[in-house]
């Protein structure tokens, strides 16, 4: 500050002749990215070399004297987009003045569609709306999803650009970033990778290197989901809510929100007893408790259970099969409600009331072998299980007839509908 003070004091004495001092008009471009570094005119009189520019108190780093009337000027990185005072001081004195140039906002991001795209595409066009596309000297405008580069980018105009989405990883939301000469935007907020454009269910493996496995059983695909570590959480239960957001129980007894894109849990809260299966139904939750084996209501903010029915299975003395307690399964359709389990003769279908817990007529399942449910659920008003021994299978709950398909998406403790 005590240079420029001196400078200014300097000037004064320099300009004792009467020579008027500098004037300034206008900029063109009236504007500067906010990451400095490219030029502008600056119009007035009197800039006698050589010539000092300040912008907002930050002094330009190099400054071409083009004639009498006119400057060629390096703009310095910025604070804060907005107006901006500039000074220019020379031999013949300094003015300063505001109005003439401002530093553009960066751009902005405000929404995108579609909300889906395949994780295979390369031709999904995607459309970004916001701000700082085009106009103030936008200049070339780059896309990143996750640090790969979109192509094909159209920008329509400063508030709208489309572009071609590269492939992507299954389940994952990918970050974008907009690059472009008045800075970057970069957002989390985007579409997500679908294994399918198609609605079906997302199976969670007990054991290997996938996420999750997502099944089509109308068009018969499986689409591994690979996980991103091999501290792959394991569920036992996952249910979906309205929001479309998922949520698990694993095998420590912990509930919490699952972020399909890290593949994590979070918010997790512990749960006072071990949950083999759970399902929304309406507004609440209905799971079996292995301990007590009953159906109850889980409490999604607190862990808490509530049985609602009386034991599903009372246990032969002694057991047999030796462990009857497993093949639980819970799935609704329309106004029903089913549940599975062992008996000592096999594996049943039964029903359940979600307001009195009142249990209704069991029936025997047939038709394969070797029958042990891990989870079910109904999809497009049709029962889905997965088995023990890695197969897919359909259930009738009218006949009890189960029906192997002819995928193998493997073994998988939880289950949960994805669309």
């Amino acid at each position: 500050m005590k240079a420029l003070v001196a400078f200014v004091v300097l000037l004064a004495a320099c300009n004792a002749d009467g020579v008027g001092a500098p004037t300034l008009d206008r900029a063109e471009p009236p504007y500067a990215p906010l990451t400095g570094g490219t030029e502008v005119i600056l119009r007035g009189s009197g800039f006698a070399a050589p010539n000092r520019v300040l912008i907002n108190g930050h002094e330009s780093p190099l400054v071409r004297t083009i004639d009498d009337t006119q400057l060629g000027v390096v703009i310095p990185p910025g604070d804060q987009p907005g107006d901006v005072e500039v000074v220019v001081l020379n031999r013949n004195g300094n003015t300063a003045a505001r109005g003439v140039l401002r530093y553009s906002t960066p751009p902005e991001l405000t929404g995108i569609s579609p909300e889906r795209v395949l994780y295979s595409s390369t031709t999904t066009r995607v459309t970004l709306t916001g701000t700082g596309f085009l106009d103030e000297g936008a200049g070339m405008v780059e896309v990143l999803v996750d640090g790969a580069l979109g192509t094909d980018i159209e920008v329509l105009s400063d508030t709208e650009l489309t572009f071609s989405a590269p492939p992507g990883r299954p389940l994952a939301r990918p970050e974008i970033t907009v690059v472009d000469a008045r800075g970057s935007a970069t957002t989390r907020k985007t579409f997500r990778y679908v294994p399918s454009l198609q609605p079906g269910l997302l199976l969670f493996p007990r054991f290997g290197g996938w996420f999750a496995m997502f099944v089509d059983p109308v068009a018969m695909q499986v689409v591994p989901i690979q996980a991103v570590t091999d501290q792959t959480i394991r569920y036992t239960a996952v249910i979906r809510d309205a929001r479309g957001e998922y949520w698990g129980f694993d095998r420590a007894r912990r509930f919490g929100h699952i972020d399909l894109t890290t593949q994590e849990m979070e918010d997790t809260v512990l749960v006072d007893t071990t949950l083999p299966t759970v399902v929304g139904v309406g507004g609440t939750y209905l799971a079996i408790d292995r301990i007590s084996k009953t159906i109850g209501r889980i409490d999604p903010t607190s862990g808490d259970f509530t049985p609602i029915s009386t034991p599903i299975l009372t246990p032969a003395n002694p057991p047999d099969p030796p462990d009857p307690f497993g093949s639980f399964g819970l799935a609704p359709v329309g106004n029903t409600v089913y549940f599975t389990k062992r008996t000592p003769t096999g594996v049943a279908i039964n029903t359940v009331d979600p307001a009195t817990g009142a249990l209704g007529a069991q029936v025997a399942l047939t038709g394969v072998d070797s029958l042990h449910i891990e989870e079910m659920r109904a999809f497009d008003g049709v029962l889905y299980a997965t088995n023990s021994d890695g197969t897919f299978v359909r259930i009738d709950p009218a006949t009890g007839i189960v029906t192997a398909l002819p995928i193998f998406p493997g073994r998988a403790n939880a289950m949960e509908v994805f669309e």
